[in-house]
């Protein structure tokens, strides 16, 4: 995946997370509980110093959750949706997490950013 994914405002954002496995092993995970959710971005001030970089990124506010579901005969592929509702909550050109995570602790963050979908 691109290191920017877009999150399309007042609309359903569809996910896909590709290849789950363990860390450890490799294996597929094909039988996991795996939810997603979309939190604001938050940046916390550590230094008075403005050349430091030590700012800390903290999970911020929760934008929305939602289950993913396994894509039968496939390895480790999941397909869910962020609600049109919840899609709405969202600001453009500003940028979010999306959290995915497993019931086997395999967990993924992705730096995401709000837009409107180009109508053509």
């Amino acid at each position: 995946m691109a290191t920017n994914e877009i999150l399309y405002i007042g609309e359903p954002n569809d996910v896909l997370l590709t290849g789950l496995n363990l860390d450890s092993s490799g294996a597929y995970q094909n039988s996991q509980t795996v939810t997603g959710e979309v939190r604001t971005k938050t940046t916390q001030v550590e230094s008075d110093d403005e050349t430091a970089e030590a700012d800390v990124i903290t999970n911020g506010t929760s934008i929305g959750t939602f289950t993913l579901s396994y894509i039968a005969a496939s390895n480790g592929n999941y397909r869910g949706s962020l609600a049109t509702a919840d899609a709405a909550e969202l600001v453009a050109g500003t940028y979010y997490w999306l959290w995915v995570l497993s019931s086997g602790k395999t967990q993924r963050r992705l730096n995401c950013l709000a837009q409107f979908r180009r109508k053509t």
